[in-house]
């Protein structure tokens, strides 16, 4: 599944730019395509799990505790 950036703004309760610039920086894999950048869900999915101990992720998937 791909996900639009706003999706995973809303998602995680952050603006579009914050996920922006975590796909600037490279820690999260996204993909243009035409003028919209997209993230596979496994991809955010991973960049959650590297993140967790690290205090550096966007947040926790809602319902998972």
């Amino acid at each position: 599944m791909m996900l639009k950036i706003k999706e995973v703004a809303e998602w995680f309760q952050v603006t579009p730019k914050t996920i922006r610039k975590e796909i600037k920086r490279g820690n999260l894999p996204a993909v243009k395509i035409g003028s919209t950048w997209r993230i596979n869900a496994e991809n955010l999915k991973t960049y959650l799990e590297q993140n967790e101990t690290s205090h550096k992720s966007l947040g926790c998937l809602p319902g998972s505790e």
